[in-house]
This record gives structure tokens, C-alpha cells and sequence, in this order.
């Protein structure tokens, strides 16, 4: 299974996405039924909240303000809401939307160290149209053969490029992961080669799930799902190659509870989706469990245990005590492969768990859950409400 997230420009710009919308500043973003039901098409959170401007509320990150029934408050619309993959914390994904306050690009950022200080670097994708939950770009690669196997840069804003960028962006796709010696091989093959560039077309995909939760469990300020790339090479439809796909959760940061320390007899019930990879292939296979069968439980001593019992795979479980580590298990069997070790060894294993609600009262809970075991990779995200 590849990395997920891979920005298209060569250098880092000090920038933030998003962006207000154009909010007035006196009366903040209305957002219309219209774009209400135009967002719903990627995600069910709220489109527009409102937070009470008063001593106990978070920091206000928008100048908009709302007058309602005498109170002032701030808006906040889909553009302030964060979400993340469990790959890494120093990269996210958030919505764009126009001056009604219609969802109308992805802003992926990554956050990266530049002579001693973090600089933010983002990507715009723009929606294919409003019904869709499709977003489009076009993008380049290079493709060189070393080391007894074809390496590919990571994805670059299509234009002309010195053959020094071009071994730049083999460093910056395969940093970590290759010798110093393949990376000469790759810069002789650059340096005998008059490289020419593949052309793509990159159609990100946002499949969130809070709109497949019934009624009684709908996530208003959270959400979770996939994040897919389709890559069609010089615009045919392609063989998977470059194809990826990433669970992803987050949502509004002004709702996010930051103090989880005291959380105690709370239980949350949702769903959970996962991607399922080998570590030395491409591709991965969706699973997913039943509305309302995923469980998230918090006991009397805050220990918060996680089970999803995934359909045709295992029941995966994390526990977290109060102030320990997580620890991952299974139960179950799978009938569609991917099998992992009954001896329960994991690797790589990474937990996030965001809760979300009303006066630091978390009504709901997005999270993700990552490891490897067996040379099988499991990613996975859910989304629960407080029952």
C-alpha cells in the first residue's frame, strides 16, 4: 500500500486554505438551502454553526459575527473543519467553499520544517460540480528504471522541469525508503535520459459515511470515510497503478473537545471502514461494519475500548487505558483474505480519537485506527454518536 497524500508543488508556499468564503463581516456566511444540499452530496456535517462569543468559548478564529435572539455569536463554516489520515499528523485535508458557503475545492496542506520553521504548504482541487462528490486535477510524473524495478516521482504541477527538480522529486517520493546507492542509479538514469513526463488526470474522491448513519446517530460537527484517488495515465483509463485510498476523520476544530482527561461512563455507537493493503503491493480492499455496530465505550477509570466488528473480517478492538498505551487484538476470521497472525503481534500501530460536542461535552467521536500485522496493513477511521 502506497502513501496516501502527496502534494503537487515543488515548493513550500507560506499559505493558508480555505479561506473565509467572503464572509460579511457583520452578518457572516447565510448559507443557502441550495449549497446546503449541494454540500450534503460530500459530507452531512452542518454547514454552517454558530458559537456564542462569551468568556467559555473557544478563541475566535472569524471575524463573522451573528446577531441571534440579542446574543452575538461567530460562524463557522465546512472550510474551518480539519480532516486527517493516519499517516501522519503534520498533513490534513480541508473543504474550500464560495461566497455562499457551497463546498467548491479540497485544500490538502502539509505543515513542513523550512530553515528552522514550520511553513504551511497547500494544494487547491477544484469540484467538478455541485451534485458531485468528485474533485479533478491534472497532474505529472516521472518514471525511471533502477534497481532492477520502475520508481515514479510523487505528483508535480504539470510545466517544464530541470532535470535537478526532477531528481528532487525522487528524493522527496522516496526519502527514507531507498539507499543513497539506488538514488545514484536514479540520477544516472535522469542524466542519460531525455525524460519525458506522464501525464495524469487525478480524480480525488470523498466518500465520508456520517450521511449513511441513521437518524438517531447523524454526526453534526464530525465526520469520517475514505479519500480516493482514481489516476488515469494520458487521460485512458488506467490498470490501478497510482490508484490510492486513505480512510480519513476529522471535522470542526471549534468543536473538537481538547480535554479528554475526566471522560468517564460515556458510550458512543456508530460505524467503522477500513482499507485493507499488502505492504508489498499496490491496491487496497474496502471493508466496512454495520450501522450502529461499531461501539466505542468509556468506563468508570476512562479506559476507552473501540470494537468494530467488520463485515467478512475480523472484530478489531483497541483499549486505552486513562494514561497508557493503546493495544490492539482481533477476534473473528475473515473470509476475504488479508489474514492476520493469531500470535496478535502489531507494528506501525497509531490511535486518534477526537471527540466533539456542545460546552466541552462530547456528543460525538470520530477516529482512526492504523497497524500492520502478517505484512497486511490496516487503516481504518470511524464516527459514533453519544447514545
Amino acid at each position: 500500500m502506497k502513501k496516501f497524500f502527496v502534494l503537487t508543488s515543488l515548493l513550500a508556499l507560506a499559505a493558508c486554505g480555505g479561506g473565509s468564503g467572503g464572509a460579511n463581516p457583520e452578518t457572516g456566511i447565510r448559507v443557502p438551502d441550495a449549497a446546503i444540499a449541494s454540500n450534503k452530496n460530500v459530507t452531512s456535517m452542518a454547514s454552517e454553526i454558530l458559537v456564542a462569543k462569551n468568556g467559555g468559548s473557544p478563541d475566535i478564529v472569524r471575524s463573522s459575527t451573528i446577531m441571534r435572539d440579542g446574543k452575538e455569536y461567530t460562524a463557522y463554516h465546512l472550510d474551518d473543519a480539519k480532516f486527517f489520515t493516519n499517516e501522519t499528523t503534520d498533513e490534513f485535508l480541508s473543504f474550500g467553499i464560495d461566497d455562499n458557503g457551497q463546498i467548491n475545492k479540497l485544500v490538502w496542506h502539509e505543515i513542513q520544517e523550512v530553515n528552522g520553521q514550520h511553513v504551511e504548504e497547500t494544494e487547491e482541487i477544484n469540484r467538478d460540480g455541485p451534485d458531485t462528490n468528485v474533485f479533478t486535477e491534472n497532474v505529472q510524473k516521472y518514471k525511471v528504471y533502477a534497481n532492477n524495478r520502475w520508481y515514479y516521482t510523487d505528483s508535480l504541477v504539470p510545466g517544464e522541469y530541470s532535470k535537478q527538480q526532477i531528481k528532487n522529486a525522487f528524493r522527496r517520493a522516496y526519502n527514507g525508503e531507498v539507499t543513497d546507492s539506488v538514488f545514484a542509479e536514479i540520477d544516472a538514469y535522469i542524466d542519460a535520459t531525455d525524460m519525458t513526463p506522464i501525464n495524469y488526470v487525478h480524480h480525488n474522491v470523498i466518500d465520508l459515511h456520517g450521511k449513511t448513519l441513521p437518524e438517531n446517530h447523524k454526526l453534526r460537527y464530525s465526520d469520517f470515510g475514505y479519500a480516493t484517488i482514481l489516476a488515469n495515465e494520458n487521460n485512458q483509463p488506467g490498470d490501478g497503478e497510482g490508484d490510492d485510498s486513505a480512510p480519513i476523520f476529522g471535522g470542526y476544530e471549534v468543536k473538537e473537545i481538547q480535554n479528554t482527561e475526566n471522560l468517564h461512563d460515556l458510550t458512543f455507537t456508530g460505524k467503522a471502514v477500513a482499507a485493507l493493503g499488502n505492504v508489498h503491493q499496490n491496491g487496497v480492499q474496502k471493508i466496512e461494519t454495520n450501522n450502529d455496530a461499531t461501539t466505542l465505550v468509556v468506563d468508570a477509570n476512562g479506559k476507552q475500548t473501540l470494537t468494530m466488528p467488520f463485515n467478512d473480517y475480523y472484530t478489531i478492538m483497541v483499549e486505552k487505558p486513562r494514561n497508557g498505551d493503546s493495544t490492539i487484538s482481533w477476534t473473528g476470521d475473515t473470509t476475504i483474505g488479508y489474514q492476520l497472525d493469531s500470535g496478535q503481534n502489531v507494528e506501525n500501530q497509531r490511535v486518534n480519537i477526537k471527540y466533539y460536542g456542545d460546552n466541552s461535552v462530547p456528543s460525538e467521536v470520530v477516529g482512526g485506527v492504523e497497524f500492520q500485522n502478517n505484512n497486511v496493513e490496516f487503516n481504518g477511521a470511524f464516527g459514533a454518536t453519544a447514545n
